[in-house]
This record gives C-alpha cells, sequence and structure tokens, in this order.
C-alpha cells in the first residue's frame, strides 16, 4: 500500500503554527471529518477511508474524487473508526 508520508495532527500542527486561520486556531484536527486516501498497489485501486459524514455525502466525495482524480471505478470506499469525528458537518 502506498500512503502519504504525513499523519493528520502533524499537518494540523504546521497548519496552526502557520496561522492557518481561526478554525484550526480554535479546534483540534480530531474535531474535523477526515480522512486518508491509500494505493493498493497489488489490485490497481485507491481505497478512501473516512470519516461516515462525508462517506454519505454526494457532494463531498466528488469533490474529492475530482480534487484527487480518483476513477470511481478504482476507488473503494471505506469507513474507519480512526477517522470519526467529533464535529458534525453542517448539512
Amino acid at each position: 500500500m502506498l500512503t502519504c508520508p504525513h499523519g493528520h495532527y502533524e499537518v494540523w500542527e504546521k497548519w496552526r503554527k502557520a496561522g492557518g486561520g481561526p478554525a484550526i486556531a480554535a479546534s483540534e484536527y480530531e474535531e474535523w471529518p477526515r480522512g486518508r486516501i491509500v494505493y493498493d498497489r497489488e489490485r490497481y485501486r485507491f481505497i478512501l477511508y473516512a470519516d461516515q459524514q462525508i462517506l454519505r455525502d454526494p457532494a463531498l466525495m466528488n469533490a474529492i474524487r475530482e480534487r484527487f482524480g480518483l476513477a470511481m471505478d478504482r476507488t473503494d470506499q471505506k469507513w474507519d473508526d480512526h477517522y470519526r469525528s467529533t464535529r458534525r458537518l453542517k448539512r
């Protein structure tokens, strides 16, 4: 599996130190829905792990697929308890 080497906590702290904005300064990274994309080199497929709020929102999923260039027929979507947030997205 291929994945990004950066962890959510490290990136969040880097943004915080760089003055990433009021939402970052006033909250912790665990509060926000998040996820990760990995690539399965044996199956030639992407796996998108994410908070259920993200996976259930077609507009968000389309934006993620477009932003990262993920083909629907080569991407599996999976919920992972590790990415559960405490903050709820507005609907």
